[in-house]
């Protein structure tokens, strides 16, 4: 599976299994708290480097250092619009 993010760069990602999928929902879910007036991002880069190691092909450190952190935050929407709003292919 391929990432496209709006800036044009692309990022290969896993099939994800029904663990990875399990994991990465747990995550998102849990990014995100209600509060007064709007929600609160819990934990945004922690977080989202937990997503991109589960995710990527190739989530060494020295691969995800080189992405910048409005890619890595763009990546983590897009691995959830896949998981959230259905996926062409089934899971393997």
């Amino acid at each position: 599976m391929e990432i496209k993010l709006k800036n044009k760069k692309t990022f290969k990602a896993k099939e994800f299994t029904i663990a990875d999928e399990a994991k990465l929902k747990d995550i998102l879910m849990k990014m995100v708290k209600s509060v007064e007036g709007g929600v609160e991002i819990i934990d945004p880069n922690y977080n989202c480097l937990k997503i991109l190691q589960i995710a990527l092909v190739d989530s060494s450190d020295d691969t995800i250092r080189k992405i910048s952190d409005e890619d890595r935050i763009n990546i983590a929407l897009e691995i959830q619009k896949v998981l959230f709003e259905g996926n062409e292919k089934p899971s393997k």
